[in-house]
Parts: structure tokens; C-alpha cells; sequence
């Protein structure tokens, strides 16, 4: 039940990548690019600290979770089409 509630709330407990953000978020200064930032909790929180932060993410099914995260960092959705090479 507590796994529904959180993702429902945009936070997902199994999500093994929010053990570094406080790690990444220490360390990081200047200009961010956060290549995949799903959610945007990291570009959320690097925007804190850093000049700038830009999140690029592929996947549109995340982007009304996202939306909170707008007004602190600029996230882009991108299609791997759009990438050179892709």
C-alpha cells in the first residue's frame, strides 16, 4: 500500500537512484545537463545549487510529473529521433 501511495504522489519507493541524489547534489556546481532525468527530482534539486540545470528526457509519460520541477529547472522531453545518430 505504501509503494501505491508514493507513486501516486510522483515518488516511487523502489527507485534506487534517489540514493545518490544527495551524493551528485554536494559535489555538482556551475552547469548540469541531466541526460534522463525521468521526474526531474534531481534537476529539482540541483537547480538549488547550481547556475543552471537542463533535463532531457524521452519518455512524455512523465512529463505531468515533471511539472513541478519547471519552474526550478528547465527540463526538455526529446525524441531519440531528434539525436543525431539515433
Amino acid at each position: 500500500m505504501a509503494g501505491r501511495r508514493g507513486k501516486a504522489a510522483g515518488r516511487d519507493p523502489w527507485n534506487h537512484n534517489i540514493a545518490y541524489h544527495p551524493w551528485i547534489a554536494r559535489r555538482a556546481r556551475g552547469r548540469v545537463l541531466d541526460v534522463g532525468c525521468g521526474d526531474g527530482m534531481l534537476a529539482q534539486k540541483l537547480a538549488q545549487t547550481c547556475d543552471t540545470v537542463i533535463g532531457l528526457e524521452c519518455d512524455d509519460i512523465g512529463v505531468p510529473v515533471r511539472k513541478p520541477c519547471l519552474s526550478l529547472a528547465e527540463i526538455r522531453s526529446i525524441a531519440s529521433k531528434e539525436l543525431p545518430g539515433a
